[in-house]
């Protein structure tokens, strides 16, 4: 184990137990990265326990990446099941899912559907996210029926794609890196990335088809529907329309702080210890709200509040159990 990896391969088990684990919160990496240090939020299911979400590190491939919505073979100690193993020599790899028309690929609006239902049920305060995909049209798009080149046009869903660029912050603006892939390829620059997408293509003639890609990307154009043209004869050759393809709107960090943990940008998380505080002020949340009028501390709302940071990843184990036993100690 070197020391790129270390802290990412899977534990050594010394009593397991076999179990399927439902990918809720990918980790896809960079496009230049065949394998990297992944952080995958999972729903674990073990015979005889209730399912319960693992923030689970380990080294992945792009060609065995975790979709969201695939369920993967794991083994959990038995002792702690929040530690577990991955069983990739199980999992198949993207193509073969192509081939065998898995529903994480072929049905994504379903498969969010399914992946939402889940995570409603173990923690009901998450805000259920609507598929981003919408009815799948895009406006103007296609003027007609036949582009010319020999090519149709069509819509591509994107299923998945690469963390291309990592925007921070400086201000009130988002700023990109310039940053070089291991191959001396420039990833990212003012103008556009280079990205790994999996889509799934649907011509106007009726084909209907996934297909893994890695291309160009213009900068704040990628979104879940891209309007693209698709050669007749090489179903494989898609081209992206980026003049059709509508600019995202920039996000708040209120926005952004829900998409990425699923919890309302409504919620009042004042009160809470520095270290917690600070991490949730900085995904966007309000922190240090003062409620108009002061009501008295009621145990069962805090004790909630908190199953709902421990759930999204916010809280680790051991903060939630502190917090816990302080909240249960004033009672």
């Amino acid at each position: 184990m070197s020391w790129l990896t270390r802290g990412f391969d899977p534990p050594s088990l010394s009593d397991p137990v076999p179990a399927t684990a439902l990918v809720i919160g990918p980790d896809l990496g960079y496009s230049g990265f065949t394998h990297w240090s992944a952080t995958i939020q999972l729903l674990v299911t073990t015979p005889g326990t209730p399912p319960y979400v693992v923030n689970h590190q380990e080294m992945v491939t792009r060609e065995q990446a975790p979709l969201l919505g695939v369920e993967l073979p794991v083994m959990t100690e038995r002792s702690d099941p929040s530690r577990l193993a991955i069983q990739w020599h199980q999992v198949p790899t993207i193509e073969d899912r192509i081939g065998r028309s898995d529903p994480a690929i072929v049905d994504p609006a379903g498969t969010w559907d399914r992946v939402e239902k889940a995570r409603a049920a173990i923690t009901p305060a998450l805000v259920p996210r609507p598929a981003p995909w919408g009815d799948g049209s895009i406006p103007d798009w296609p003027g007609t029926p036949k582009i010319g080149r020999r090519r149709i046009p069509g819509t591509a869903m994107v299923v998945a794609h690469s963390d291309d660029p990592s925007p921070y912050m400086i201000g009130n603006e988002f700023h990109y890196d310039d940053r070089y892939s291991y191959r001396g390829q420039l990833e990212s620059d003012p103008i556009g990335y280079f990205a790994w997408l999996l889509l799934l293509v649907i011509a106007t003639n009726g084909q209907r088809y996934a297909l893994q890609k890695r291309m160009h990307v213009r900068s704040g154009r990628l979104g879940p529907l891209l309007a693209v043209t698709i050669k007749e004869d090489k179903p494989t050759d898609v081209d992206v329309e980026w003049k059709h393809t509508a600019k995202k709107p920039a996000l708040t960090l209120a926005d952004a702080a829900s998409q990425a943990t699923g919890l309302s940008p409504g919620l009042d998380f004042s009160g809470l210890p520095a270290g917690i505080a600070d991490r949730l002020s900085a995904l966007g949340f309000a922190t240090d709200g003062v409620p108009a009028q002061a009501a008295p501390p009621d145990p069962t709302v805090d004790l909630s509040r908190l199953e709902q940071l421990r759930a999204t990843g916010v809280l680790t184990d051991e903060e939630y159990q502190a917090e816990r036993s302080r909240i249960i100690a004033n009672i």
